[in-house]
């Protein structure tokens, strides 16, 4: 199953907050069974590089199970940076968001599993 992860904040600059994202995607890839990759979109005309959709991570998950490593992974950044907004963008397009100043491990365990990405 594939998901997109949204990270946003009120009191990080654009470029704070993809370094973070950034992070993010290499301790997930790291930390848990799951391919995370910053989604790029073709190049502009006239511009250099590949655009990025600022604070959005890729998810694809290889085995079932994964929801415990990934609300770890979710907990630390959480509690590193108090501003951090999650969202998980499941393929129907629906979204399940929550803040870090309101994250608990039962709240994350709640978001991961009305994503439902326990099953393939």
């Amino acid at each position: 199953m594939n998901l997109e992860l949204h990270l946003s904040s009120n009191e990080l600059d654009a470029e704070d907050l993809q370094a973070l994202t950034r992070q993010l995607c290499d301790s997930i890839t790291d930390e848990t069974d799951i391919e995370a990759e910053i989604p790029s979109g073709a190049a502009v005309e006239n511009t250099r590089g590949e655009i990025v959709t600022l604070g959005v991570i890729a998810l694809a998950f290889l085995t079932k199970g994964v929801a415990v490593a990934l609300c770890d992974v979710l907990k630390t950044y959480a509690s590193r940076e108090s501003s951090l907004k999650v969202g998980i963008k499941k393929p129907d397009g629906t979204t399940i968001s929550l803040e870090a100043k309101n994250i608990t491990p039962e709240k994350l365990q709640t978001l991961l599993s009305q994503a439902d990405f326990t099953t393939r």
